[in-house]
């Protein structure tokens, strides 16, 4: 229990120093651009920290029940945004008839 709070501090330390990079390999991976505010982007690298947070729990044999809640929090938090960026859809579009 000791460790997840460690490394939960330090994933949150390093969000603001990871998010730059995250943001270069995004770019790379998505042919289209995301439509991610600054807020969101943030809290996406958190989410994206604090899962590598959870495989290394996992690893050292600890309880990683978390990664589970996390990667369904991703989905459900940014699904729209990767669906709209991936397939260039607009919100003009969206709410055509």
């Amino acid at each position: 229990m000791l460790l997840n709070l460690i490394l939960g501090a330090i994933a949150g330390f390093l969000t603001p120093i990871a998010e730059p990079h995250l943001k270069k390999i995004v770019a790379q991976m998505v042919p289209g651009k995301l439509p991610v505010g600054h807020s969101e982007f943030d809290m996406l690298t958190l989410i994206i920290l604090l899962m590598a947070a959870t495989v290394l729990i996992a690893l050292l044999g600890g309880d990683s029940a978390a990664f589970v809640l996390l990667l369904g929090a991703l989905l459900g938090l940014f699904g729209k945004q990767v669906y709209k960026g991936v397939t260039g859809s607009t919100d003009d579009e969206d709410k055509a008839p």
